[in-house]
C-alpha cells in the first residue's frame, strides 16, 4: 500500500511544470520537521515523533486521492469526512503508524502537530516558489502559495507561544 504514494500526484486539478508525489512531498515535510525543530530549539524525541508523523501524514490520500485544495477550503465538512476516513483507513492498514497518526489527528502534543503543519506549509510554498522559478504562470497556485504563507506566519507564531508557554 505504501508504495501507492509515489503515483499519487500533488496539485492533481492545478497547471504543474515539475509535478510532486505524495511520497516526495512528505519526504520534504519531514525533512523540514527537523529544519524548524532545530531552529525553534524543540527537544530531539519532539522531533523525530514529528518528523514520523510527516513522513506518513498524508497517508490516507492513498485512498481519498489528493483532494483539491478549493475543495477543502469550500467545504470544512468534507474536509472533516475526508480526515475522520484517513484516520480509519490508516488504522486499518498501517497499525505501526496508527497511534502516531490517532496522536496527530486528537492533537495530543500541539508542538508536535503545529511542527508538522508548519513543516507542510512550508513545503508547500517551497513547491510553488519552484514552479514559479519554471515559468509557471497560474494564479491558482499564487493564491495557495499567499494562503499557505499567511498560515505559516501564523503557525510560526502559534510554535514560538507554545514553547515559550512550556517553559514558564
Amino acid at each position: 500500500e505504501l508504495y501507492k504514494m509515489s503515483s499519487i500526484w500533488r496539485y492533481n486539478s492545478r497547471l504543474i511544470h515539475k509535478p510532486e508525489n505524495l511520497a516526495e512531498h512528505s519526504f520534504y515535510v519531514a525533512f523540514k520537521v527537523y529544519e524548524l525543530g532545530y531552529k525553534f530549539g524543540i527537544d530531539n524525541n519532539r522531533i523525530a515523533k514529528a518528523a514520523k508523523i510527516a513522513l506518513c501524514h498524508d497517508c490516507g490520500e492513498i485512498y481519498t486521492g489528493d483532494l483539491p485544495h478549493s475543495l477543502k477550503m469550500y467545504s470544512p465538512e468534507i474536509k472533516k469526512i475526508a480526515e475522520n476516513l484517513e484516520v480509519e483507513l490508516i488504522s486499518e492498514n498501517f497499525k505501526f503508524f496508527a497511534d502516531d497518526f490517532k496522536s496527530f489527528a486528537n492533537r495530543d502534543d500541539e508542538i508536535v502537530c503545529t511542527l508538522v503543519e508548519a513543516a507542510d506549509c512550508l513545503d508547500v510554498i517551497m513547491f510553488i516558489d519552484r514552479e514559479e522559478q519554471l515559468g509557471n504562470k497560474d494564479e491558482d497556485i499564487f493564491q495557495i502559495r499567499a494562503e499557505s504563507s499567511e498560515r505559516f506566519i501564523n503557525l510560526t507564531n502559534k510554535l514560538k507561544n507554545l514553547i515559550e508557554k512550556e517553559n514558564k
